[in-house]
C-alpha cells in the first residue's frame, strides 16, 4: 500500500510542529501534544486531499 504524498506531508508538518512546540515549552503534557499531532495529521490530510480534487477538477474542466 502506498501512502499518498499529501498524507506524508501532513505527517511531516505535524511532527515538525510538535517538535517546535515541545522545545519552546508551549505544551508539556505529551497526551495533549499527541492529540494536536493527530489533529494536524487528520486536518492536513483532509485539506490536501480536497485541494488535490479541486485542482484535478479544474484541470479536467479546461
Amino acid at each position: 500500500m502506498q501512502i499518498p504524498r499529501y498524507v506524508t506531508g501532513a505527517i511531516v508538518f505535524a511532527f515538525v510542529w510538535a517538535i517546535i512546540v515541545y522545545i519552546n515549552e508551549g505544551i508539556t503534557d505529551l497526551r495533549v501534544l499527541a492529540i494536536g499531532v493527530a489533529a494536524f495529521i487528520f486536518a492536513g490530510s483532509c485539506l490536501s486531499w480536497l485541494l488535490t480534487k479541486i485542482f484535478e477538477w479544474y484541470r479536467k474542466r479546461r
